[in-house]
């Protein structure tokens, strides 16, 4: 059978071959890398053992493009663009091969997304060492780095102030306690916050009327001082203000 290139136009980001085998007309997307590497630069025939070769390549031409759309997008890691091909093909020795091509390219490049990652992490999002660590292994990167110690203070700092300032009813205890839980939820050890929380930075919302209308709303559920007790206890408030506002109420 006799193979004839019939035309090729650049489409987009890849070329469009015709390929006619007397038979049949059939389309063909292709990477300008194969298209010189098959050497596919004009309308001519092609002989059999050419066109095979062309076929046995279109596998990974296709899926090279794939990881290069893919990775073009924005930054990406190793583990990311071998994600989204596995979702393409199960062949994991193309994908392997897929991904060195787009190291070369420097479409993915692990070490640099890794420093732009902790420089968004650290400065920008304010995480803590724990979380950033957990997202690193996510992302398929080694989660080893160092945490400058005046980034954690500051990062601990802004954060103190920016969650306990939008609060002005929740008594003060019970405040820094919820201070403590975000900073936990955010990435930081307890040890750092301990070392770094400042709580001067926490508003005292611990006022008599708001103490006092949890009291009622206590009296009115228990008829129990221990119990009230208790209650006020676990809403933040201090205990000798609980002492003094329940010790001198009498119950039946």
């Amino acid at each position: 059978m006799r193979y004839f290139l019939d035309s090729i136009k650049k489409k987009n980001r890849r070329y469009e071959i015709v390929i006619n085998d007397e038979n049949f007309k059939t389309t063909y997307k292709i990477r300008e890398e194969l298209l010189i590497e098959m050497k596919f630069l004009s309308p001519k025939e092609i002989k059999e053992e050419d066109y095979k070769l062309f076929l046995s390549k279109l596998p990974l031409d296709s899926l090279i493009y794939e990881g290069e759309k893919f990775a073009d997008k924005k930054l990406r890691t190793s583990k990311e663009v071998k994600d989204h091909l596995r979702e393409i093909t199960n062949d994991e020795s193309m994908i392997n091969d897929v991904v060195e091509i787009l190291k070369k390219e420097n479409l993915i490049n692990d070490s640099s997304y890794k420093k732009a990652y902790l420089e968004y992490a650290i400065y920008e999002k304010r995480d803590g060492r724990i979380k950033i660590s957990n997202d690193l292994v996510k992302l398929g990167l080694n989660n080893s780095f160092e945490y400058d110690t005046e980034a954690l203070k500051e990062n601990i700092t802004l954060l103190t102030k920016k969650y306990a300032s939008k609060d002005n009813k929740t008594p003060f205890n019970k405040l820094v306690l919820k201070t403590k839980k975000y900073l936990l939820s955010k990435g930081y050890t307890e040890d750092e916050i301990n070392k770094y929380l400042n709580i001067s930075l926490i508003p005292k919302n611990s006022s008599s009327s708001n103490l006092e209308e949890d009291y009622k709303k206590a009296k009115a559920k228990y008829n129990d001082k221990q119990k009230i007790k208790m209650f006020l206890l676990r809403k933040g408030y201090g205990f000798n203000s609980v002492e003094k506002i329940v010790g001198g109420d009498d119950y039946d």
